[in-house]
């Protein structure tokens, strides 16, 4: 074992990483040693974004915005784009299966303020 990982070679080239292996545990609520409680504690502080006050600055909401308009226009006709209630549902279900947490509202939001970029790129 080294690096928090459990490299199992001869048994199916299996590895398993620590952190993440405690985090599993500890949301399955088992009692685990408290040094690799705490290495679930440590990867976790790790792996969230650094927050700059909540705000996205003008080129990064821009951005943000492209994103989401580019996938809009792969997976949706203009019609369905006008209903993004709709949308959001399939959406969010989409998020839901790969476990990720994102209200109705909030997808919404983002598809109207996104769908307008694919009407002046067609007018382009």
């Amino acid at each position: 074992m080294s690096d928090g990982v459990l490299n199992m070679t001869d048994v199916n080239d299996v590895r398993i990483e620590l952190p993440r292996f405690a985090a599993w545990a500890l949301s399955m609520e088992w009692e685990i040693p408290q040094p690799l409680a705490n290495m679930a504690e440590t990867a976790a502080k790790a792996s969230k974004p650094a927050n700059k006050g909540g705000n996205l600055g003008a080129a990064e909401r821009g951005t943000v915005q492209k994103l989401i308009a580019g996938f809009l226009a792969q997976g949706y006709s203009h019609d369905q784009i006008s209903k993004p209630y709709a949308i959001a549902k399939e959406i969010q279900t989409a998020l839901e299966s790969a476990g990720l947490n994102l209200s109705d509202e909030t997808i919404v939001s983002w598809i109207k303020q996104s769908a307008p970029l694919l009407t002046s790129a067609k007018n382009s």
